[in-house]
């Protein structure tokens, strides 16, 4: 069982003005505010199994902070597509070319 200590958005955070693209440091906001969310029974189990005892939140707040992220750079792409057109299959091509095979 993995257990959340210290996770990986606690460090400082890049924001990129330009783009509307903000990556926000969690210790920047003061206080907490309780949520309340309804989820199937499996995936609770599933969260506290990977969670640990007492660390529930700080995981649940971790995938949060992923799934804003992934949106925002959903809404920079957006945006980069506005300015540049839409990216090619040759270009996604080329870009894969670059990177090591698996």
């Amino acid at each position: 069982m993995r257990s959340v200590t210290e996770p990986r958005w606690s460090q400082n955070c890049r924001v990129l003005r330009s783009h509307r693209w903000y990556d926000c440091d969690v210790s920047e906001s003061p206080g907490t505010e309780k949520l309340s969310a309804t989820v199937p029974k499996g995936l609770a189990a599933q969260i506290r199994e990977r969670a640990g005892r007492g660390n529930v939140s700080a995981y649940v707040t971790h995938a949060l902070l992923r799934q804003l992220e992934h949106d925002r750079l959903g809404d920079l792409v957006a945006e980069l597509e506005q300015v540049h057109g839409p990216v090619t299959d040759d270009e996604v091509a080329a870009a894969r070319s670059e990177w090591p095979q698996r």
